[in-house]
């Protein structure tokens, strides 16, 4: 993955969106096509009122800490480039289940890693049916 574009103080508004349009294309959507003014209006309010800095959770145990910890019905659902996961997505599902084999994994193919944006459509229509069955 590409390193993103920080903002600085000394960027122009139109800067600033430019910056976060070329992030969203790096780290959060696969198809640069898909990435219109709503996503590059959320990236911008998510990125300038984050509280903290999330990738140091991302390589943290914290997330497989509570996936171990509970036992609910469990589905991961992974855009098949996913910046920060690939290429090592097998690898991902491998460590899901190693902790917990009952669990559904599924790659949305031709989507990034906020694919729920992107692939809205097939992303609802996965959790609508996975909750329905599991409910």
């Amino acid at each position: 993955m590409k390193p993103l574009i920080k903002r600085t103080k000394d960027m122009s508004g139109e800067q600033v969106l430019a910056a976060q349009r070329e992030n969203l294309a790096r780290l959060m959507i696969y198809n640069r096509e898909e990435i219109d003014d709503l996503a590059i209006f959320a990236q911008d309010i998510n990125t300038s009122k984050a509280r903290f800095r999330s990738p140091q959770y991302g390589r943290s145990t914290l997330a497989m800490d509570g996936v171990r910890g509970n036992q609910v019905p469990l589905y991961v659902i992974y855009g098949g480039y996913d910046a920060p996961a690939y290429p090592e997505l097998d690898a991902r599902r491998d460590v899901f289940e190693d902790i917990r084999s009952d669990m559904k994994f599924e790659l949305i193919p031709s989507a990034g890693h906020w694919l729920q944006y992107e692939a809205a459509d097939l992303f609802n229509s996965a959790c609508i049916e996975w909750t329905t069955r599991n409910a």
